[in-house]
């Protein structure tokens, strides 16, 4: 039995440090050009906005290899494609929540016009990214307003899916 043991200790170990796109024939320069290019058009294009968009139609308007862009997304970013398009999707209703111009809107008409298209997906999308629900959300910030309205600017905090860390964006109103 022992011997038996040791037999398949190396196929074990083999799985465990298994690299997850062994036939990735994409380089590191290949990687940080497509990741800027990706993060460029994100910011522009906003194509998170198309309640249906997929991972082949945005390699499509990025003219990148479907395989590729999800390699760039999940060893870049650290998320799966949907994480990815959902924590641009809440960042867009975080916005209009706090301008004043969208003050009027309940926050699941703010969700539909953010790309999302299910109101339990944006909940636990928004609930995964802030650490709060929606309305938790609203109204902590409809606190900070009430308490500091001399101030310009409101600090928003969640993870943005730029090298996946913790950043601060302050919206002007």
């Amino acid at each position: 039995e022992l011997a038996k043991a040791k037999e398949t200790m190396p196929e074990i170990h083999n799985k465990a440090t298994k690299i997850k796109y062994p036939k990735s024939a994409i380089d590191n320069g290949k990687k940080d050009e497509y990741q800027t290019v990706l993060l460029k058009h994100m910011k522009e294009k906003k194509p998170y906005l198309k309640e249906d968009i997929t991972l082949k139609d945005l390699a499509d308007e990025l003219s990148i290899p479907p395989h590729h862009l999800s390699i760039v997304i999940n060893e870049r970013l650290k998320q799966n494609f949907y994480n990815f398009i959902n924590s641009y999707r809440v960042n867009d209703v975080i916005e209009k929540l706090c301008d004043p111009a969208h003050s009027e809107k309940n926050i699941l008409n703010l969700a539909y016009e953010s790309g999302f298209n299910s109101k339990a997906t944006f909940n636990m999308a928004f609930k995964n990214i802030t650490g709060k629900t929606p309305s938790e959300y609203k109204r902590s910030t409809n606190n900070w307003f009430s308490e500091n309205s001399e101030y310009p600017a409101i600090p928003i905090f969640f993870r943005l899916p730029l090298q996946g860390k913790t950043t601060i964006l302050k919206n002007r109103i």
